[in-house]
């Protein structure tokens, strides 16, 4: 079990909990020798246990990284922690759009025409790349 405070390959130490998945959980970490923050996503051991999950997940490491631009999350590293592979990535702040909703139920058109321009700029960058998203959510 993955606890606050345990530092992943020598490198992320975990300060809290940021979300949980069906595949596993992303915290808000700190690179122990740069004291810079990030979010680092963790495959949960059991899932972790599935050669095909383990791929998939390598497989959106990789391709994750190769995406350049403003619209998409930059990844710092990927690696494999006592049997948990893990991805670093930048760690954006702010209000989720799920949040947003649950908060307000409505969002201004112009607001929303913004959002949806940026995460189509970022589908169309990942599609140019040959890559697929199959899991866009609100949060």
């Amino acid at each position: 079990m993955t606890e606050h405070g345990e530092v992943l390959a020598g490198r992320f130490k975990l300060v809290a909990p940021l979300g949980e998945g069906g595949m596993g959980t992303v915290w808000r970490a700190e690179h122990v020798e740069l004291g810079t923050e990030v979010a680092v996503k963790l495959m949960s051991k059991g899932v972790a246990d599935s050669d095909s999950a383990l791929s998939r997940f390598k497989r959106e490491a990789k391709a994750a990284a190769t995406l350049a631009s403003s619209h998409v999350v930059q990844i710092f590293d990927y690696g494999v922690h006592e049997g948990s592979p893990y991805i670093a990535m930048e760690l954006l702040e702010g209000e989720s759009l799920a949040d947003r909703l649950e908060l307000r139920r409505t969002i201004a058109p112009e607001l929303l025409a913004r959002v949806l321009t940026h995460v189509g700029r970022a589908i169309n960058k990942a599609h140019k790349a040959g890559i697929l998203h199959r899991d866009l959510k609100p949060d």
